[in-house]
């Protein structure tokens, strides 16, 4: 028996957790000691400590687990090679999936062996724990790199191609030099710079989950200026998700100038389409034979030049599904 084991067997249980929740951590050894205590409140203050030290140890596997992987995949890419792969940057972008804001991806080298608990892919950890995270990277970090592409860009390019510019500029801000980079996702059709891509890799690959913590807070800050400027919207909560705040704000003030106008889901949302559009989509929708089928898609492809590209990609996909419609009742289904 430890001397503190002597002491808490002297002490009734609201003494001992009190003694207890002074400590920094309890041990194992405790905590079994507890457990076999005949007191009920005892045995389950034990429980208690016991439950926090197997999550303790769960969390410290999980974290050694991405720097494994990680090593792992460098010694793959070492024997492809046929050379040492020294210096690794870890790279992953924050934003694809809201209807407003830039794409922000982040570019990350970490020193050899570094690892911290709670680092995980930025969407499993709250806002405090990313800052913190955020801060202990860019403070043991050999470099970062941020890239942003604006809503701007993303309406001309598309997202998938701004995600992979935000991912290149990123990697193009970094010094030293690395000799590979770990993308997080499938592998891009074409990438300028030696890289692998992790399926998942934010959450099992340390350099690539310390690239979506430092992605995350980069955009969540630009966002907060967004709502500075734009109050009305609520880019603070949100960040431009699409939540039922959002689509309120939307209804209720329309498109603000972060807003995507390449994703027709905006122009729905907002009810911003024009009166054009409206007459197209009546007819459209209200074809019931190919003959007013075939009069609606003539009107349809006469307009196209005077639609913006959100509200022909809206009347493309209504097209379609009216022919498919119209197809079933043709075929007696």
């Amino acid at each position: 028996m430890t001397g503190l084991d002597a002491r808490l067997a002297r002490l009734s249980v609201s003494e001992i957790q009190a003694t207890l929740s002074c400590r920094q951590a309890v041990g194992r050894r405790t905590a079994l000691y507890l457990l076999r205590d005949p007191r009920a409140g005892v045995r389950a203050l034990g429980e208690r400590y016991m439950e926090q030290i197997r999550a303790s140890e769960r969390e410290r596997a999980r974290v050694r687990r991405l720097l494994t992987n990680e090593r792992e995949l460098l010694d793959a890419e070492a024997r492809l090679r046929g050379e040492r792969v020294a210096v690794v940057a870890g790279v992953d972008e924050a934003g694809m999936a809201p209807i407003a804001g830039p794409v922000v991806a982040a570019a990350v080298i970490l020193p050899d062996g570094w690892i911290v608990e709670e680092l995980d892919d930025s969407k499993q950890v709250d806002a405090a724990t990313r800052e913190a995270l955020d801060r202990e990277i860019r403070g043991v970090a050999l470099a970062v790199g941020v890239g942003v592409v604006s809503e701007k860009v993303i309406d001309r390019i598309n997202i998938y191609q701004a995600g992979l510019l935000a991912m290149r500029i990123a990697l193009s801000r970094l010094a030293p030099p690395f000799d590979l980079a770990l993308l997080d996702g499938r592998s891009p059709r074409t990438f300028p710079v030696p890289h692998r891509a992790v399926i998942g890799g934010d959450a099992r690959v340390r350099s690539i989950a310390a690239a979506s913590i430092v992605a995350k807070v980069a955009r969540d800050r630009l966002l907060l200026d967004c709502h500075r400027r734009w109050p009305a919207y609520g880019f603070d909560s949100h960040k431009g998700y699409m939540t039922p705040q959002h689509i309120g704000a939307l209804r209720r003030h329309g498109l603000s100038p972060i807003h995507r106008l390449s994703f027709p889901r905006v122009w729905e949302v907002a009810d911003a389409m024009g009166p054009l559009y409206r007459e197209l989509c009546d007819r459209l929708a209200g074809a019931d034979s190919p003959a007013t089928l075939e009069s609606a898609v003539f009107a349809f492809d006469s307009a196209r030049a005077s639609l913006h590209a959100s509200e022909e990609k809206l009347l493309d996909r209504l097209l379609e599904s009216r022919r498919e419609a119209l197809a079933e009742v043709g075929a007696g289904l």
